[in-house]
């Protein structure tokens, strides 16, 4: 069995654009990010990267919220 751990990088499309993040928690195997966003912005959005390591339980996923 491989237990070597592998780091991804994840991109998402949100609408909006980030001004600053206001909360970056890291516990354990998740991590919480705050920011906040300027909806005038919608059209052209921005993307939310990340890196984060596989996790053995697929349902344990970090909550995103925008």
């Amino acid at each position: 069995m491989d237990t070597t751990s592998k780091t991804y990088l994840c991109r998402h499309r949100f609408c909006g654009a980030i001004t600053s993040p206001i909360v970056k928690h890291i516990k354990g195997y998740g991590a919480t990010v705050v920011f906040s966003s300027i909806p005038d912005n919608s059209k052209r959005g921005f993307v939310l990267s990340y890196r984060g390591r596989k996790c053995h339980n697929p349902l344990k996923w970090i909550s995103e919220r925008y």
